[in-house]
């Protein structure tokens, strides 16, 4: 099995970062962006590339927020 690509992993923990900052689960950002939980938690591993719609939830969130 060869190694995710670096940036994969980056971003993969960057999203992590942000869910657990703000005390979200994984089936949040999962609902929102029309991905299954372990889709998400296989990107916040790098395991798979995230997508900009795994990440719209982020941006919601933000907005709600008033950030």
């Amino acid at each position: 099995m060869s190694q995710s690509p670096v940036m994969w992993r980056f971003s993969g923990n960057q999203m992590k970062r942000w869910r657990t900052k703000a005390n979200i689960s994984r089936e949040q950002p999962a609902a929102a962006s029309n991905y299954s939980p372990d889709t998400i938690k296989a990107m916040e591993q790098g395991a798979r590339m995230p997508t900009p719609e795994s990440s719209t939830w982020q941006t919601s969130c933000a907005a709600r927020r008033g950030r």
